[in-house]
């Protein structure tokens, strides 16, 4: 919300009566939550009062509303003035992580969305952190990247944490930044960033998920008695002539299909 104070000042020679409290009309993309009544309706010569407009924008972009005020000033009996501006509010900011699924010590890329869409204003000082969760690291390769304009990305190999500071989205524009992340240990992973903040304001976090799901291959003979990979599978002693059949059972002891 944003409050405004007005003074209303005879500069005549005789008294001026204001005429009830100010009104406002014709409001495009604003709210005109109060208007006050002035401190005083009659005002002697050289006297002056003061009237306060509360009013909040409705949405990013262009807004405006009409104030009237009333009074028995010969020439200025309804004095009009046209209130306006330009709303702005933080971007949008948005994690995705794909594919949401990997291999043990495979890789994935997180990819950032900053979007100033709703903004006829550019956001500057984009800055924003984010320690990627235990077990997830930047991969050896980060192929990092941004479709925002300057700034620096860091997302170092093998690091712990994917940054950018000091960029720009433009107006109505949207823009990326990304870095591919890997994990060894299957199991599921809650990505959380710091706050992304920018000369438009506090945008706050963004959140995805990463999946690490492999398949394990284990050969048994009987069933449930494994077999070590590289190992060997004694017969004994088995006579000439006389077909031996065995029976191996194969299972999956992994999180993920198992292609055979």
């Amino acid at each position: 919300q944003q409050v405004l104070t007005y003074t209303v000042e005879n500069t005549g020679t005789a008294t001026l009566t204001l005429n009830g409290t100010p009104a406002s009309t014709a409001a495009s993309n604003v709210s005109v939550d109060s208007i006050s009544a002035p401190g005083t309706s009659s005002l002697a010569a050289s006297a002056s009062t003061t009237f306060t407009v509360a009013y909040t924008p409705t949405a990013a972009g262009a807004f405006s509303f009409e104030l009237d005020v009333d009074s028995d000033d010969a020439d200025e009996g309804t004095y009009d003035l046209t209130i306006s501006g330009t709303a702005t509010q933080a971007p949008g900011f948005s994690q995705a992580i794909a594919p949401g699924t990997i291999l043990a010590d495979g890789t994935a890329t997180v990819t950032f969305t900053i979007d100033n869409s709703a903004n006829a204003t550019a956001a500057t000082a984009l800055d924003f952190s984010n320690t990627l969760p235990a077990g997830v690291e930047v991969a050896a390769t980060p192929n990092g990247s941004t479709t925002c304009t300057g700034g620096t990305l860091t997302a170092s190999g093998s690091g712990s944490t994917i940054s950018y500071t000091g960029g720009t989205v433009s107006a109505g524009a949207s823009c990326t930044v990304q870095a591919d992340v890997t994990a060894a240990t299957d199991g599921s992973y809650s990505n959380t960033s710091g706050d992304l903040t920018s000369s438009l304001g506090n945008s706050g976090t963004s959140s995805a998920s990463l999946t690490v799901a492999s398949p394990e291959i284990d050969l048994q003979r009987p069933a449930a008695t494994s077999l070590a990979d590289g190992g060997s599978d004694a017969q004994g002693s088995v006579a000439v002539g006389v077909q031996q059949v065995l029976t191996y059972t194969v299972e999956n002891t992994g999180t993920a299909t198992l292609t055979l």
